[in-house]
């Protein structure tokens, strides 16, 4: 379980460095602008699912989840289990607030 979680982020990881430099293209620019529904799907979808019920590789329900927006952060930033830290793809507060609302709005 573990090797397929760092497995998977090592290919996340591997995907989002082939994106090419920033002024290389106008629509590129664009693409930065992300929501926190699209952060979610790039990157959690795989294992919680479009709404945060899937629980592939041991994932938790999203949808009945009681964290805080301040522990949800601390996963996001930390890991737990076999997720592991999001701080390189969400490096930006911004986007880590717009992730944490998304994941809030997935509740019941």
């Amino acid at each position: 379980m573990v090797l397929k979680g760092i497995t998977f982020f090592v290919l996340t990881l591997l995907f989002i460095s082939c994106k090419p430099p920033a002024g290389d293209c106008e629509e590129c620019e664009a693409e930065d602008e992300y929501t926190g529904k699209s952060l979610f799907m790039d990157q959690c979808l795989s294992c919680h699912g479009e709404d945060g019920k899937l629980g592939n590789s041991g994932a938790k329900d999203l949808s009945i989840s009681k964290l805080t927006p301040d522990e949800i952060k601390e996963v996001l930033s930390e890991g737990k289990g076999a997720m592991p830290p999001a701080l390189e793809l969400l490096a930006d507060p911004n986007h880590m607030d717009s992730v944490v609302q998304f994941v809030q709005s997935l509740r019941k």
